[in-house]
């Protein structure tokens, strides 16, 4: 099945199971569709060849449908050994991989994961970074092993080669840090240095570095961010979230460079870093948007 037959067969499904959507297939993002309804949401992203999912993508769209709250579906055709089968889903780098004929058995719930030998379980970890925050933490291998309920081995293996993890332990060791350590993403600080004026209002922020969003922001509510680019595709991005907005209540705005002259592309805010800088905690951050949304 061709990836538009894909889109279009399973936008009619979402649709005729009562679920409100919103699509950016259209815009090279790494995610194609996320749809919501009576509070489940599901972030979704089509491919013709599951195997071709990258683990950057893969990391882009666990920490999305953390952030939101929500469960990630690839949805695909084919891998290498042939046909998706139906009614069966696994994991790749991490992320819930089904059949197109399967969408409506997972949007009921009804899917049961299969484990399948052409799918990878487990993430990149960057040894480097894991070692540095250990450090940083003042704490020893044995301590951390402790505290997050990994082996000590485990621990010496990930720093001394910077090897695979599997995605608890990624997740426990990125939950106890609060920072992004897989090696596949390049992450970084899960909370970038530009919003470090956040840290002490108890918001938290995960790079996605993906288009169309730079960085997520979650504090009493939550915030989507676009990177710089050039205006026409700025004003798509601003399209798709008008209509996230709608969706899910969230705020969007863009960070740019510089202050620009007019903040706002069709609604949807221009904020420069310095600004962010000198916000004073979320409130300090919801005043800028409502300020230069009105442009």
């Amino acid at each position: 099945m061709r990836r538009r037959s894909l889109v279009e067969s399973s936008t009619r499904l979402v649709e005729r199971e009562g679920y409100a959507s919103v699509r950016a297939d259209e815009l090279r993002s790494f995610f194609d569709m996320i749809v919501e309804k009576h509070g489940s949401l599901y972030i979704i992203k089509f491919m013709e060849n599951i195997d071709a999912l990258a683990p950057a993508e893969a990391t882009a769209l666990g920490k999305l449908g953390a952030f939101l709250d929500g469960s990630v579906l690839v949805v695909g055709d084919r891998c290498r050994t042939g046909r998706l089968r139906h009614s069966t889903a696994f994991t790749r780098h991490g992320v819930t991989c089904i059949s197109g004929e399967s969408l409506e058995e997972a949007l009921h719930g009804r899917i049961r994961k299969r484990a399948a030998r052409f799918v990878s379980d487990r993430s990149e970890i960057d040894g480097h970074e894991l070692q540095r925050l250990r450090r940083l933490y003042g704490l020893s291998m044995r301590r951390l092993a402790e505290h997050v309920g990994i082996s000590k081995d485990s621990i010496l293996r990930y720093e001394s080669r910077s090897g695979s993890v599997t995605p608890e332990n990624l997740k426990k060791l990125e939950g106890f840090f609060g920072s992004g350590l897989d090696r596949g993403l390049q992450a970084g600080a899960a909370m970038p240095a530009r919003y470090s004026a956040f840290m002490n209002t108890g918001m938290k922020a995960a790079r996605l570095d993906m288009d169309p969003f730079a960085t997520v922001i979650k504090g009493r509510a939550r915030y989507e961010t676009g990177r710089e680019a050039n205006y026409r595709t700025m004003r798509k991005w601003a399209v798709l979230y008008r209509a996230l907005n709608d969706l899910l209540g969230d705020y969007q705005f863009f960070v740019t460079a510089k202050k620009r002259r007019g903040s706002a592309i069709d609604g949807v805010p221009l904020i420069a870093r310095e600004e962010l800088e000198a916000a004073c905690g979320e409130e300090g951050l919801r005043e800028l948007i409502y300020e230069n949304s009105k442009y």
